[in-house]
């Protein structure tokens, strides 16, 4: 009746009146440091009441049970992580030979198999050949050599080397990038272009230097 404003349940009226009457009945207590709930068993206190309910099952023994096959834990995070030996979920995803595991310590001690330190340097190792390499996008790379994958195709021919492949397109194009600016001679490969500047070079071009 102070304001006019109307709620759709009694608790809401009841909670907006007090800022009326400038009633504050709930006391923050975390950045007080008060503990007002406390243990009856040992004596140790807590800010919260959630706090204190989960401390008294190390007193009466309460666990987390696993439904499946009946092991307890002590904190539900535990129980959690232990439900995925059940269900199979293994989040943790190596990116390098794609394996999962449960745990994330599981994925870092497995991920010590694909490498080996050379002055604090990790390599990324081939588990079909041994072969390392300092990069892990070389290191998939070189496993088409093993699945026999060629992403890379020209559509013309067939090619499917990845750094062959531009080349061979610009061949069915018949597109020459690599424009000399001396002569005017265009070129598929830079290759070809640079061997033109030294011809022009050797024959002492006035205008070239």
């Amino acid at each position: 009746m102070e304001c006019g404003k109307s709620f759709m349940k009694n608790c809401q009226l009841i909670y907006h009146s007090r800022i009326h009457r400038g009633e504050n009945p709930y006391k923050c207590t975390t950045h007080t440091g008060e503990k007002p709930y406390k243990c009856m068993e040992c004596g140790k206190c807590f800010t919260d009441c959630s706090g204190l309910i989960g401390h008294k099952k190390s007193h009466t023994g309460q666990k987390y049970k696993c439904m499946e096959c009946g092991k307890s834990f002590s904190t539900k995070p535990y129980l959690k992580i232990h439900k995925r030996i059940h269900t199979r979920d293994k989040p943790y995803k190596c990116i390098v030979c794609g394996k999962g595991f449960i745990t994330s310590s599981n994925l870092n001690s497995h991920k010590l198999t694909h490498t080996v330190t050379h002055g604090g340097e990790k390599v990324y190792k081939c588990l079909e050949c041994g072969k390392s390499f300092t990069k892990n996008s070389q290191l998939i790379n070189h496993k088409r050599i093993h699945t026999g994958e060629k992403p890379y195709e020209c559509m013309e021919c067939g090619v499917s080397e990845q750094k062959t492949l531009a080349n061979y397109k610009r061949i069915h194009t018949e597109q020459r990038p690599y424009k000399c600016i001396k002569c005017g001679k265009s070129f598929i490969y830079i290759s070809s272009l640079t061997s033109l500047y030294w011809f022009h070079i050797q024959n002492k071009s006035s205008s070239f230097k």
